[in-house]
């Protein structure tokens, strides 16, 4: 059900990826999947940040990434680290953003999961231009507000 949800979020079927994604969380939790419980709650935390929920992604990723930690999921809590950067881009704090993305990086690289560590370099690069940022993984972003012109 999971991966309909995700089926249904990359052909733009917002509303049916979000019940799918709810669906999916409901069965994980009742039959005490947690360590399918932390993806599912991820890629739905990545549904609201795309659809500029901020707060509820943010706070959907913190519970992921801890799930992910409690299960030792690394791939995902490299991935979701990744994507919880960007929510905090989105909240105006790219500080955190970047340690978080960079965290989340960093874990990608040293479990040599290099197509996703791509992935979410290219994802982030997309978010930090629309956002008026330079790049997470460059060292220069510092605390800059969005919308101030790039120093990279």
């Amino acid at each position: 059900l999971g991966n309909l949800a995700m089926i249904f979020a990359q052909t733009g079927r917002v509303e049916q990826a979000e019940r799918a994604f709810e669906r999916a969380l409901a069965i994980q939790r009742e039959i005490g999947n947690r360590r399918s419980e932390g993806v599912v709650l991820g890629n739905l935390a990545e549904l609201h940040r795309r659809l500029g929920r901020i707060a509820q992604a943010a706070q959907a990723f913190e519970q992921a990434i801890q799930i992910h930690r409690e299960v030792a999921n690394r791939r995902f809590e490299g991935a979701h680290l990744c994507d919880f950067g960007l929510c905090k881009v989105g909240q105006g704090d790219a500080g955190a953003g970047r340690r978080l993305w960079q965290q989340g990086f960093g874990l990608l690289v040293q479990l040599k999961d290099s197509a996703e560590a791509e992935r979410k370099r290219t994802t982030m690069r997309e978010a930090c231009a629309k956002a008026g940022l330079p790049p997470l993984d460059e060292d220069d972003v510092g605390e800059q507000e969005p919308g101030a012109p790039a120093t990279g």
